[in-house]
């Protein structure tokens, strides 16, 4: 399976531009767009400031098409949303924040959960070589790490183990077979009892036919809880939860985006870390502040920009 390598440029205040995560790019500024014939309807508010800082987002999103949409959502440290969406005029609503599909990289969160829980327990050696766990498939000076932070120069091997960051689904692959390795039983299993369990995630799955791949389908709020489970002792202890992000690597070469150990952290924006893909066509992004356990929701359907919709939210989210 061919990987294409991450591409961001190196300024370091600006959060991701939309685009595949096997392409990754990160905008250099912040892209208003104008308001023409949408209509904004917004869920009942928990939070009646982030209703106002959602409404001032949804204004800078342009919808065109009659099938596309834009969904903005805080979600707060109990859990509960508060929501924007963006159609066109007599457009489709978007799809409900609870409802499955297909997350593509942002699957590599819950596989990375799963391997910290054993980490936690003993199973599992961040550090240690892959060939630990699969002696016979094992490529040579590939440890765990590499893996999670996607340095590992897979599939080729064209770069030293370490040095580059490189998106491959064949990092979460191998991951995925090293995690069933160390619990000693099938990865499905592994993240049903590990982790959706424990987070109670609603609406998460492995794919139907791609166990063994990076598929997962999940909901925008699961994955808030996710975030949510990762920094409240839900999931880890809190040196494992600190050691998911003390050792980051640069994804941009100015720092912007960094790679923790299946988080991505965006510098700019302080503390805030979480995963953003595009499958099927639409566009997913949470941003999650640790320490308050707020999350900003980014969902769309079609061909929808909400790169001006990232700074207010995310400020506000951090604030």
């Amino acid at each position: 399976m061919t990987s294409i390598d991450v591409v961001l440029t190196d300024a370091p205040t600006d959060a991701p531009r939309r685009s595949d995560r096997r392409g990754l790019l990160v905008g250099t500024g912040v892209l208003v767009l104008a308001l023409v014939g949408v209509a904004v309807a917004s869920s009942t508010p928990t939070d009646s400031a982030a209703a106002a800082v959602l409404a001032e987002a949804a204004a800078t999103v342009s919808v065109s098409a009659a099938d596309d949409a834009a969904v903005l959502s805080i979600v707060d440290a109990a859990g509960a949303p508060t929501t924007v969406e963006v159609t066109s005029a007599g457009g489709r609503r978007a799809d409900d924040l609870d409802e499955p599909r297909a997350v593509g990289a942002i699957g590599d969160m819950l596989t990375a959960a799963a391997a910290q829980r054993l980490v936690d327990d003993g199973r599992l050696d961040v550090e240690a070589p892959v060939a630990r766990y699969l002696p016979d498939r094992a490529p040579p000076g590939v440890t765990v790490r590499h893996l999670l932070q996607h340095t590992s120069g897979l599939p080729e091997l064209s770069s030293e183990p370490g040095t580059v960051v490189r998106y491959s689904v064949e990092n979460e692959t191998l991951l995925r077979e090293v995690v069933a390795a160390a619990a000693g039983q099938g990865f499905d299993d592994v993240l049903s009892a590990e982790v959706l369990g424990p987070a109670r995630l609603q609406a998460t799955s492995l794919a139907p036919g791609d166990a063994t791949l990076a598929g997962v389908l999940s909901s925008p709020l699961d994955l808030a809880r996710l975030l949510r489970a990762l920094h409240d002792g839900t999931l880890l202890s809190p040196p494992t939860r600190v050691a998911m992000t003390d050792r980051l690597v640069d994804v941009t070469s100015g720092g912007g985006v960094q790679m923790g150990l299946g988080l991505l952290r965006f510098a700019g924006y302080g503390p805030l870390v979480g995963s953003f893909a595009t499958e099927g066509g639409r566009y997913l992004l949470v941003m999650h502040d640790p320490g308050r356990q707020s999350t900003g929701v980014w969902s769309t359907s079609g061909q929808v920009d909400v790169t001006g919709t990232l700074r207010p939210v995310a400020e506000h989210l951090r604030d």
